[in-house]
């Protein structure tokens, strides 16, 4: 019955969706249209990445590079730096009423883009910020020079959760 409901599933929405072995979806987003104009917007999106893989790269490694340790005083240089990139990484990518907003700790970045009325409000949350870096000897890489082995990028901050940001902010560029 799962197989037949997940065929239907796919036939009336024209994309794949992953399930695990329990028959629960894996992954899930809003439908918002019909699956048609989804494929388009996503091979519209997976053209222009591919187009700009370069770019998005240099772009990543520069925000990889920012040593942004919140719990280090000797870092709130690199905290602010790093979330004015946000900031500008927002406008660039046409959001409105971007704000780096102070706080009792560092600053938040928040942006907002609202023309599409009618149409659900998306909530886009992370941190810019990185733990330590200790152990440092543990590291094969410098942990701010980012570098490339094979299909991964290592560095602090490479999966949790510049990482995310990141890919959030490019994914709404595209």
């Amino acid at each position: 019955a799962w197989k037949a409901k997940q065929q239907r599933f796919r036939r009336e929405h024209d994309y794949q969706v992953n399930v695990n072995a329990k028959g629960k979806y894996s992954f899930g987003f809003v439908h918002l249209t019909h699956g048609r104009s989804i494929m388009r917007n996503v091979s519209s999106a997976v053209s222009f990445a591919a187009s700009n893989t370069a770019r998005f790269l240099a772009e990543y490694k520069e925000v990889l590079s920012m040593p942004s340790i919140s719990t280090l005083s000797e870092h709130i240089g690199d905290i602010r730096r790093c979330a004015e990139w946000v900031a500008k990484q927002l406008r660039t990518i046409g959001m409105e009423k971007v704000l780096l907003k102070e706080t009792a700790g560092h600053p938040i970045v928040c942006g907002e883009w609202l023309k599409a009325p009618g149409k659900p409000t998306m909530l886009v949350y992370g941190h810019y910020d990185v733990q330590p870096v200790d152990p440092l000897n543990e590291w094969e890489s410098p942990p701010f020079e980012p570098t490339v082995r094979g299909d991964y990028i290592f560095a602090r901050g490479a999966s949790d959760m510049k990482g995310q940001i990141f890919a959030q902010i490019k994914s709404m560029e595209a």
